[in-house]
């Protein structure tokens, strides 16, 4: 058996929190091309689940009129809703740019690219990022909660 004295006790480490860094160059409202039309599931009309109203369901019964394309019954997402190829890669009027480390900060073009901070970066290392893009007036497309 083991006596009191000879338990060591736990030590608590304390995890250090890291300040978020602010953007201070975001994108303004992204400008809107040709319409699409808003993909409603196949019974949105019913009252029961309304809650259901706005996220989508592709339609998959064997008797489905909205799945044949019947005109009244509502759009189905198709491809023939593609952007253009020159307008697919434009966000906020911006060419994405992935940045993982600062370095490539420098060699963004800030006046037609935009860095998008690439998932697996660090906080420590997405505030060096996004204090370089500050200097540099570099727009940031997918800022994280509080950077913003």
């Amino acid at each position: 058996m083991v006596s009191p004295s000879q338990i060591k006790p736990k030590i608590k480490v304390e995890k250090k929190e890291l300040p978020v860094s602010k953007i201070t160059n975001l994108p303004t409202e992204e400008p809107t091309g040709r319409d699409v039309p808003k993909f409603l599931r196949q019974e949105y009309g019913r009252p029961k689940k309304s809650a259901l109203k706005l996220c989508w369901r592709r339609p998959r019964g064997i008797d489905s009129k909205k799945l044949e394309g019947k005109r009244g019954k509502g759009a189905v997402p198709s491809i023939g809703y593609k952007k253009n190829v020159s307008e697919s890669d434009i966000h906020f009027g911006f060419k994405a740019v992935r940045v993982f480390n600062v370095d490539e900060l420098g060699k963004i073009n800030s006046k037609t690219e935009a860095a998008v901070i690439a998932s697996c970066v660090g906080r420590r290392k997405r505030n060096l990022i996004i204090e370089q893009a500050n200097k540099l007036t570099i727009t940031i497309l997918n800022p994280r909660r509080g950077e913003a």
